[in-house]
């Protein structure tokens, strides 16, 4: 039997959070070129607004029940939303290069207050999977020893 999936909630520490924010604080911004926004680099407005963004994201993602299990000793990191009833159907969510399930995170409500409406029909409960196809986010690097 293989490794069992371990409950995996997103956490970056605090202290890799803040050094970043300092970090991001002492940024000296350019001035914005006088030609179109993009013309010459990124957009300085759209980059002060990145700078804010990327925090919210981890309470976005941790919202949902996530695990991680180490196929071949890389942490393959899911989603995964159990399903309610006797014979639960596993749905499998899969996005494409380049992606992530940040895809998902506006549809698996979705699917869920559908299944509320449909509570009457047993088979529509699903055990919803939404799989980070390369684990980017939670990776931690392959084994050396994998690449001889």
């Amino acid at each position: 039997m293989g490794a069992q999936p371990q409950s995996f909630t997103l956490h970056l520490p605090t202290a890799d959070i803040e050094d970043v924010r300092e970090r991001l604080a002492r940024t000296r911004f350019p001035d914005q070129a006088p030609s179109p926004a993009w013309a010459y680099g990124a957009d300085v407005t759209w980059m002060r607004g990145l700078v804010d963004y990327w925090r919210a994201q981890e309470a976005r993602l941790n919202a949902f029940p996530q695990c991680k299990v180490p196929p071949h000793d890389i942490d393959l990191h899911f989603i995964h939303v159990p399903g309610e009833g006797p014979e639960p159907c596993p749905l499998l969510l899969s996005h494409g290069w380049p992606g992530s399930v940040f895809e998902f995170l506006e549809l698996i409500p979705y699917i869920q207050k559908t299944k509320l409406k449909l509570r009457s029909v047993e088979h529509l409960s699903e055990d919803l999977l939404a799989s980070n196809v390369l684990s980017i986010i939670h990776r931690k690097p392959p084994d050396p020893r994998r690449r001889s």
